[in-house]
């Protein structure tokens, strides 16, 4: 990919792009495009998908992103369906709903899908730590809720500069970096 013509990263969600824009070595065009979302817990048959429709539609090398929140208590969920739960309980009624198991230990995931068009590559980044009642005003989706292990802050608490040192989304793009680097 020519280094004058920017990387879609569909995504409708500008703090994802500002977030991109930090790690990747390349510039970023955001498109907001309605993928097909594969109703699975497998975050990387997810990603997998949404890379292959944005590539077909785009014609264009292109990535998309995919979070994951699950929780010990519940396995695998709520996984990518995370966004539902936000929606329809909002951060506080995800803590209470998870109170009654009595374990607050969760995992971020990211998996960042890119077509590079030939095939799509995978990239990973995971972050453990416990579901707290909201904390903080910064960030975007389950930031106030979610404190990763060793901090005694919530994303929401952290700036971004800090949220960078324990985000599963800073991991996975900084592998991705390291994948367009290599060229």
């Amino acid at each position: 990919m020519p280094p004058s013509v920017p990387l879609a990263f569909v995504t409708s969600n500008p703090g994802k792009l500002r977030e991109a824009q930090q790690w990747l070595p390349v510039p970023l065009e955001g498109v907001a495009l309605e993928l097909d979302e594969l109703q699975t817990t497998d975050l990387a048959a997810l990603a997998r998908h949404k890379a292959e429709q944005a590539y077909g539609l785009l014609g264009r090398p292109a990535m998309v992103e995919d979070t994951a929140l699950t929780f010990a208590a519940w396995g695998a969920l709520p996984g990518p369906f995370i966004k539902f739960f936000l929606s329809e309980l909002g951060p506080a009624g995800i803590v209470r709903a998870l109170q009654p198991f009595g374990n607050a230990e969760a995992e971020g995931v990211c998996t960042v899908g890119y077509h590079d068009g030939r095939r799509v590559h995978l990239f990973e980044g995971r972050v453990r730590g416990r579901i707290v009642p909201p904390r903080g005003a910064h960030g975007f989706g389950w930031d106030a809720i979610f404190q990763p292990q060793g901090s005694a802050r919530t994303y929401g608490e952290m700036e971004l500069a800090e949220k960078h040192g324990h985000s599963m989304r800073a991991r996975a793009f900084q592998a991705l970096a390291e994948h367009l680097r290599a060229g």
